[in-house]
């Protein structure tokens, strides 16, 4: 009965993953409902920060703009359009994803993407990008045009004191860029029916143990 044993532990293993996935789907939930927080203001924790509204006042540093390469959308290759913004008030910065456009036909003729000058309010969705990325080519920045965004790489690069999140804006502006930003997927349906299939899995010993008992 070894087998039996085995697929029901794999069966709760999965069942427990679902959960755990769940609670992080509710999390998301609650927080994206939460009130809206302003910047410069004060902050939660990074940890808590994650998936918050958030509503930011400052000056876009164009001439910081960066370009992430490989974004695809419906097919058609791009580059998401990352600015830093000047805080009012405080010296740090905070990058703001602005939102995708396509790859023109030259990929070393970057697309003209209109910054608003002056002092502007944008709101978005707070992201904490990953301290670490898998990258295979050697070259991770061409000029403006990078692979992956990494916090510690970009203060490297720029001198920019930034704070430990990103905000993918949502909020509409007259710049042709496109502001569609999936949620995440946590997988638990998947978990679900992974344990359901051990289950199925678990009763079928079941019945071969008591056909040939």
């Amino acid at each position: 009965m070894l087998g039996l044993v085995l697929t029901l532990l794999a069966a709760h293993w999965q069942f427990r993953q679902a959960d755990y996935k769940e609670q992080l789907k509710a999390e998301y939930l609650a927080r994206v409902a939460a009130p809206e927080l302003a910047v410069p203001g004060p902050i939660p924790p990074t940890d808590a920060i994650r998936f918050r509204r958030v509503r930011a006042t400052g000056v876009f540093q164009a001439d910081r703009m960066i370009y992430l390469d490989n974004r695809v959308r419906d097919g058609v290759a791009g580059y998401e359009i990352v600015v830093p913004l000047k805080l009012v008030g405080i010296a740090d910065y905070l990058l703001v994803n602005r939102g995708w456009v396509a790859r023109t036909p030259v990929r070393t003729a970057l697309p003209t993407v209109a910054v608003p000058e002056g002092t502007v309010t944008i709101s978005g969705i707070a992201i904490v990008p990953p301290q670490r990325v898998l990258e295979l080519a050697p070259d991770t920045i061409e000029g403006r045009i990078w692979q992956n965004l990494v916090l510690d790489r970009y203060r490297s690069e720029t001198g920019l004191k930034v704070v430990d999140f990103v905000v993918q804006q949502e909020s509409e502006a007259d710049d042709g860029l496109l502001r569609r930003w999936d949620a995440p997927k946590f997988g638990a349906e998947r978990h679900w029916s992974y344990a359901y299939q051990w289950l199925i899995f678990a009763a079928l010993i079941v019945v071969f143990w008591r056909i040939h008992k």
